[in-house]
């Protein structure tokens, strides 16, 4: 019952960790212009 409950707990902790990985980053939207090409809108 021991290395169940600490493969249980290992499973958690592993599952935890991408969601520990994601950082909050504001949503930035941007407006394509007419003419605009992709080189533009990646130095912006």
């Amino acid at each position: 019952m021991r290395k169940a409950a600490s493969i249980i707990a290992a499973a958690g902790l592993f599952a935890a960790v991408p969601l520990a990985a994601q950082d909050e980053q504001p949503a930035r939207v941007h407006v394509v212009r007419p003419g605009e090409t992709l080189w533009d809108i990646a130095r912006a």
